[in-house]
């Protein structure tokens, strides 16, 4: 991918992505698509009844962003990746999971506190409208459920779904935990109290895997890390996929078991090269 060089500051920026090199038209040609910034639905609470946190699932903190900027982005996607300052990746929603993505942007709303600490920065959710020959060559071995393809402005208002695209526009991480090596020093420190912090926002990360174990940027390519509100330190690792993610009521003791449970099962099974799944 390439992208425009302009530096922001913000994660909300950004209000208009135009992106090269995804859509062709019926003539075969490259059709630049705009897409504009939206606001992800809320995802609701799971509330239980066993053990429960005392007041109900954390309050959202307020937001310490300025008002919504104007900028707008070019980018183009090709064998290159996003050359801009802070340098920037896109995920592109599958054919049928906008929805899918549309959560995980409402989570990384929920956790701005965490972005840039022990989360990527994420600079926005966006999407375009499809016309019926608007062809995007990335959905071509898509499967799925077409009640999945998205929420838009037009279901909004009640209209049938129109095709839709989304991205989420994302700080680049660096490269995933070595695998079938030792574990980095610090790492496990590093993941234990980013899921705490997560904890502390009432999020359960329901993809807990070493694919979703990421360095965080350098210095030369990216943002300084921001040090956590909850531990005071800076991170060297970053947690990523959010699209399982839950928020919900249970109590710090529950969220401590569950990520613990899981990180002793995981860090065990990194030196040795194998891999361990949360479903098993």
């Amino acid at each position: 991918m390439a992208a425009s060089h302009t530096p922001f500051a913000f994660l909300n920026s950004v209000a208009k992505v135009t992106l090269d090199g995804v859509a062709r038209g019926s003539d075969g040609r490259n059709v630049s698509l705009e897409l504009q910034r939206r606001t992800p639905p809320p995802v609701v609470p799971k509330i239980d009844t066993w053990r429960p946190r005392e007041g109900g699932p954390p309050a959202r903190l307020p937001s310490l962003l300025p008002a919504p900027g104007d900028l707008s982005l070019t980018l183009s996607v090709g064998d290159e990746i996003v050359f801009a300052f802070p340098a920037l990746v896109i995920k592109i929603a599958t054919r049928f999971r906008s929805k899918d993505l549309a959560k995980e942007a409402w989570f990384y709303e929920e956790m701005e506190c965490l972005q840039g600490v022990g989360l990527a920065r994420c600079y926005g959710f966006f999407q375009a409208e499809l016309e019926d020959n608007i062809h995007i060559g990335l959905w071509d071995n898509d499967e799925g459920d077409e009640d999945d393809e998205g929420v838009t402005e037009a279901e909004r208002l009640g209209d049938h779904p129109p095709r839709v695209l989304s991205i989420l526009l994302l700080e680049r991480r660096g490269d995933r935990m070595p695998f079938g090596e030792p574990t980095p020093a610090g790492a496990k420190e590093d993941m234990a109290d980013i899921y705490h912090d997560m904890a502390e926002l009432g999020i359960y990360h329901r993809d807990i895997r070493w694919q979703n174990f990421l360095r965080a940027p350098s210095s030369s390519t990216g943002l300084p890390s921001l040090p956590s509100p909850y531990t005071n330190r800076a991170y060297g690792w970053r947690v990523i996929d959010f699209d399982n993610s839950e928020k919900n009521n249970s109590s710090m003791i529950d969220h401590k078991f569950y990520y613990n449970s899981f990180m002793r099962r995981i860090f065990r099974s990194i030196p040795c090269g194998f891999i361990v799944e949360p479903w098993e």
